[in-house]
């Protein structure tokens, strides 16, 4: 989880005034005004440092009965802020198995998909990725033990009302 500092205000610091941009056009009689470059984009960055794309081994040959086409290839990393790389804790998996299914199980997966989270927070991947594995584990172990339960349930039912009523 991400804390976000809040913002300080100052209460004697006054706003300037806005000032719209000005701008002037000059053109002659019946032609249109001559057109503005586009202001710079910046260079996209990924954890401060910026995006670096893979180049093709070797160009591409278009072929003569198909036109060109341009193929851009884009390695990039997700790293979360504090410099760790990503890994699925599985929380939405364990909070339903907690809410719909065997709940104590089902709190075992939240433990451990908390667990993940810190571990990839403070940057160990590897033991982030372990207990990733564990809560999906203990999240299924809880929806098929409903599934189970339910399946027997229906069967000593039918068991109930057709062998033991008829008889």
């Amino acid at each position: 989880m991400v804390q976000i500092s809040p913002i300080e205000y100052k209460e004697d610091a006054a706003a300037p005034p806005y000032q719209p941009e000005q701008q002037s056009y000059t053109h002659d009689e019946g032609h249109p005004p001559a057109p503005v470059a586009p202001p710079e984009i910046p260079a996209r960055t990924v954890g401060g440092q910026p995006l670096q794309y893979a180049q093709p081994s070797q160009p591409i040959q278009p072929s003569q009965s198909s036109q060109m086409q341009s193929t851009n290839v884009i390695n990039v990393t997700t790293e979360n802020r504090s410099g760790g790389v990503y890994v699925n804790p599985h929380s939405c998996l364990s909070w339903i198995s907690f809410w719909c299914c065997f709940w104590p199980v089902g709190l075992c997966a939240i433990l451990k998909s908390r667990e993940a989270q810190r571990a990839a927070k403070l940057g160990y991947p590897d033991e982030a990725k372990r207990l990733s594995k564990s809560a999906k584990r203990y999240a299924c172990c809880s929806i098929c033990l409903v599934i189970s339960l339910a399946i027997l349930a229906g069967i000593g039912v039918a068991i109930y009302r057709f062998v033991i009523l008829e008889s």
